[in-house]
């Protein structure tokens, strides 16, 4: 499965904030975070990897990646803004989202 930026950002998007808490040192991701996004690759997987999901009439994958995305929002409220002492000899700051 080859997806592009632009026609495909908001999968994309889903399968990058897994992968930044699957890789991350700081933090883990809950039982349901994980089913959320098992939900929804599931459901993307059954439409066939119907990529319009957002468009036209509402899917149960439509509702998937809704509440993955909506469920994440409200975590990355809660999580405290860290300071980063140096990131490739840059100092900064992020949000412990990913690096």
């Amino acid at each position: 499965m080859m997806l592009t930026c632009a026609a495909h950002a908001e999968t994309i998007n889903v399968l990058n904030t897994h992968a930044e808490i699957r890789a991350s040192n700081e933090q883990d991701g809950s039982e349901k975070f994980y089913q959320l996004f098992a939900d929804f690759v599931r459901l993307l997987k059954e439409s066939d990897y119907d990529f319009g999901y957002l468009q036209d009439i509402p899917t149960p994958l439509t509702q998937a990646y809704g509440s993955f995305i909506a469920y994440n929002y409200e975590l990355k409220k809660l999580r405290p803004k860290r300071e980063i002492r140096e990131v490739g000899g840059r100092r900064g700051s992020m949000d412990g989202v990913g690096a």
